[in-house]
């Protein structure tokens, strides 16, 4: 038994101290406006705030009228005076602020100042002395009117959306420096003409007003996004002299939901020579116009969906580099063969047409199905340089298409079994597009090999290749392995730029867990044998948006694929599975996704 004294020493008796007395609201956003002293960044977003703690304009003043240079001095952030830099960011968003305090303009150092989601609807005088100020975002207010200084302050980035604006000051055209505007969902009838002097600007977006035309926008030299959706456009841009409408940098336009009847009215031409995405989807379009794709002719992707076309609009079928054709419930009847002809093409979309004869499934198949209408008649020239399988691929099969400018060698339809390297040794560039469709090769050439640093894009459909590239191609794009005997993917990171895959048509019954492709945009996958699929086979494609499941054995679509939100196109159809149902496929990427979501377990 235990003596009391060895007991006491033992076990000692617990210790209870009064809990911290709670910070409070002020408190915190003291020591916050503090810790700003040092960083010279101040968020207060989502505090509920109906205005600027006083903490702040205490600290501005303090600043301003003491200068302190002792050794020892030491702030609440126990910082030492040479660190305290001016405040530089200053974010107060979704809070209730009725007014901006007009003191904000003694934050000389602010460069950004964000107060979006608030219920402001007037910004001080005193904002015009904010002299370093290039990004300004006061959207979701109830602004009408910004205050004159403000157009003399050098911001790259006016972010005015969601408020009251019901028309934009002839000063707007007085910004120098900016870059991006975004003025969408207002109340703009009419854009002042001195918008065509922001040569600067690179990004505008105009959509959910009540704009019925755009202004010149010929001036605006280096736009290359333009968003107008949901407006009252009836035509684009007012009649010229020339008749001709240029837009020499612009990328991506998007028009939709407008009351567009034609892109280019009869006699007028819009250049787009540098365009790749054209969204123009639930307007009531009839006729595209000839004056417009024709001069767009790196166009990319086209979206025509939910418009009043009754025939196929054949101007398209000159675009040459289109990857995405979106035509879906228009009337069109009919679709031309030629269309077949653009290989370009990795999908296309067409559901809601009263459409007969159009197979059902993966858009490789779509567009082989179109190509075998087309009479096809052997090309002599080609025939006359066809080599037996397995004989030497040397330099006396000399490459059909050699051209400097796009460093393209085309040696498709010989009948090759082998590639010599002394095939590109005469060449005074190294190829980055090398094109071998068509011909009788069983694995990757080791040619290719040699020219894996500067190879950007291989094509290599219609074969007889068994295995995936074994060796690294570093900076490799597009790689096209359609239409040959693969049977799996690799899991090794050997194709860090991949942007584009195409194995439809092979014989893969499974992917790896992980596909190793971080830059991967693109994945056809059609027409294979695969009967189950793993979400997480995709989760870490961050860039995925484009995804062809189609005419495989799948008998099950997981839940959690739906999470893949960066998805534009999904195709899923000539699989066993039950659900989601044809239904469901027809209303597009969207609605599976969200049917996938909703299922879910939580």
């Amino acid at each position: 038994m235990l003596s009391s004294k060895s007991s006491r020493g033992r076990f000692k008796r617990p210790e209870f101290r009064s809990a911290p007395a709670s910070v409070g609201p002020e408190q915190v956003l003291r020591k916050l406006v503090a810790q700003s002293r040092t960083s010279g960044r101040l968020n207060l977003s989502n505090r509920s705030l109906t205005a600027i703690p006083n903490a702040l304009w205490d600290d501005v003043a303090e600043s301003t009228q003491k200068v302190d240079l002792s050794f020892d001095r030491r702030e609440a952030t126990d910082a030492n005076w040479w660190e305290v830099v001016d405040l530089t960011r200053l974010i107060i968003a979704d809070n209730m602020l009725e007014d901006l305090d007009p003191r904000v303009g003694m934050l000389h150092g602010l460069t950004v100042l964000d107060i979006h989601n608030n219920v402001i609807s007037r910004l001080p005088e005193e904002i015009g002395a904010l002299i370093n100020l290039s990004i300004l975002n006061v959207s979701g207010n109830s602004l009408t009117s910004l205050p004159a200084g403000v157009f003399a302050l050098p911001i790259i980035d006016l972010n005015l959306a969601n408020n009251k604006f019901s028309e934009l000051p002839a000063s707007i055209g007085d910004f120098k420096r900016l870059k991006t505007l975004d003025v969408s969902n207002n109340k703009l009838t009419s854009l002042p003409t001195s918008l065509n002097q922001l040569t600067t600007l690179t990004t505008l977006n105009l959509s959910r007003n009540e704009l019925d035309l755009l202004g010149d926008f010929s001036s605006l030299v280096h736009l290359s996004d333009l968003e107008v959706t949901d407006n009252r456009l009836t035509r684009l841009f007012p009649a010229t002299e020339s008749s001709v409408t240029l837009l020499q940098s612009l990328l991506r336009l998007d028009l939709r939901r407008n009351q567009l009847t034609s892109l280019a009215p009869a006699g007028e031409i819009i250049k787009f020579p540098a365009l790749r995405e054209l969204y123009v989807s639930q307007n009531t379009i009839t006729k595209l116009g000839v004056g417009i794709l024709a001069e767009a002719p790196h166009l990319q992707i086209l979206d025509v969906g939910y418009n009043k076309l009754t025939e196929f609009p054949m101007e398209i079928l000159g675009l040459k580099e289109l990857k995405r054709l979106d035509i879906t419930n228009n009337s069109i009847g009919k679709l031309p063969p030629e269309l077949g002809l653009l290989e370009g093409i990795n999908a296309f979309l067409f559901t809601g047409n009263p459409l007969r004869g159009v197979p059902l499934g993966s858009t490789s198949k779509i567009l082989s199905t179109l190509r075998d209408k087309i009479a096809d008649a052997p090309s002599p020239a080609i025939q006359s340089h066809a080599s037996p399988p397995g004989s030497p691929g040397r330099r006396a099969i000399p490459p059909s298409t050699q051209e400097a400018a796009s460093r393209t060698v085309d040696l498709s339809q010989r009948s090759l079994g082998q590639l010599d390297s002394s095939c590109f040794s005469d060449l005074s560039w190294t190829p980055s597009k090398l094109i071998l469709h068509h011909n009788a090769f069983t694995r990757i050439p080791e040619a290719v090999y040699d020219l894996a640093h500067g190879l950007t894009t291989l094509v290599l459909n219609h074969n007889q290749i068994t295995e995936f590239p074994v060796k690294s191609l570093p900076n490799l794009q597009i790689l096209n392995l359609s239409s040959n005997f693969l049977t799996s993917l690799p899991s090794s990171p050997d194709f860090p730029a991949l942007r584009e895959l195409n194995v439809n048509h092979n014989r893969i019954a499974s992917l790896p867990p992980r596909l190793p492709f971080p830059q991967l945009e693109t994945f056809l996958v059609s027409a294979n044998v695969i009967d189950r699929i793993d979400p997480n086979t995709f989760r870490n494609l961050q860039h995925l948006h484009i995804l062809e499941l189609a005419d495989n054995n799948i008998a099950h679509i997981p839940p959690e694929l739906g999470l893949c939100t960066g998805l534009r196109i999904l195709t899923l159809g000539g699989n066993p599975f039950r659900v989601p149902r044809r239904q469901i496929l027809d209303k597009g990427t969207d609605a599976i996704l969200a049917y996938l979501r909703d299922r879910i377990p939580t």
